[in-house]
């Protein structure tokens, strides 16, 4: 670069310059703050991406916690839904020896009717 790209005129047409060192340093600063705000607006992009992520993660957790949320509710209908299962199952059971029971001693109140229905008639 020259410096007179630097220079700068006065309202009474002096040009005035800057020392080669003080020019080299205002083009390194100048190249610097080009590329930080072009840096800048690429984290931002970054930054952006970054929060859609953690928002896809937040509800793709969300979702999770619900899925077991729900198989937790499933499986407690389950065991609900079993033990009641093996509630009427056993009340059944009980029911049938109860019923064996009582079929049984109206097995003996028949048979011993019939025979003395049958001695009743033969002793007549």
């Amino acid at each position: 670069m020259s410096l007179a790209t630097f220079s700068q005129t006065g309202t009474n047409k002096k040009v005035h310059c800057f020392p080669d060192s003080v020019a080299k340093q205002i083009a390194i600063d100048l190249i610097k703050g080009d590329s930080a705000k072009v840096e800048l607006a690429k984290t931002n992009i970054l930054v952006n991406q970054l929060e859609e992520k953690t928002k896809t993660n937040d509800r793709l957790v969300t979702m999770y916690v619900n899925k077991v949320s729900n198989y937790a509710s499933q499986i407690e209908l389950y065991r609900k839904k079993e033990t009641e299962y093996h509630t009427i199952v056993f009340g059944l059971e009980k029911d049938v020896v109860k019923a064996k029971k009582a079929n049984k001693y109206f097995r003996i109140a028949v048979s011993g009717l019939i025979v003395t229905t049958v001695l009743g008639f033969t002793i007549r």
